[in-house]
């Protein structure tokens, strides 16, 4: 059975959890994609994903849905739901280099530790109510396992999607390096 037609799969997590490589691997596999951009991935499903009208458009596709603790997707579609998690204090700490970097975010004030705590609180809550949506499927994957075993991450995503991917293709867009906080963000690095 094709689990990809007539479902919305979306790549859920924490900013700073993966989302973006997991759909430039998703994406160069042979998944189509619902996005503006094809660096981040971002789309106006990002950060809204209770917007039925646009998650029409997403059936079949792959769609990144950033910061789940603020908005869950409505449950009445069928999902493919692959979670991301990353060691939390490395997730705070590259949540606050971007918001630095990117926005200009005074980050002075955060606190790794709060923030890696409230990731560590929600993320069990989470995970437990997105698999019980009715007709879900659910994946968890950590952005560590994605880094250091690309082409075992790719064979994870054929065999979840049940469709034609590409595992070679999808697991050579990874570019190996260590999995802690990097001074640079990576998908400035990365071309459309």
């Amino acid at each position: 059975m094709n689990y990809l037609r007539d479902r919305v799969t979306a790549v859920v997590g924490f900013g700073r959890c993966g989302s973006s490589l997991t759909m430039k691997m998703l994406h160069t596999g042979g998944v189509p994609v619902y996005a503006d951009n094809f660096v981040t991935y971002e789309s106006v499903l990002s950060g809204q994903p209770q917007n039925r009208l646009c998650l029409i458009d997403c059936l079949g596709k792959a769609v990144k849905l950033v910061q789940p603790r603020f908005a869950l997707p409505p449950p009445d579609y069928f999902y493919n739901f692959i979670w991301l998690e990353r060691d939390f204090n490395e997730q705070a700490k590259s949540l606050f280099k971007f918001l630095r970097l990117m926005l200009g975010v005074d980050t002075s004030g955060f606190s790794v530790e709060k923030n890696a705590a409230c990731f560590r609180q929600q993320t069990p809550r989470l995970i437990a109510t997105l698999a019980a949506y009715p007709s879900a499927r659910l994946i968890v994957l950590r952005f560590e396992e994605i880094l250091e075993r690309p082409e075992q991450t790719a064979e994870q995503f054929r065999a979840f999607l049940s469709c034609d991917f590409d595992v070679d293709r999808a697991s050579s867009v990874v570019v190996r390096r260590p999995t802690f906080c990097l001074p640079t963000v990576a998908e400035l690095t990365w071309r459309c």
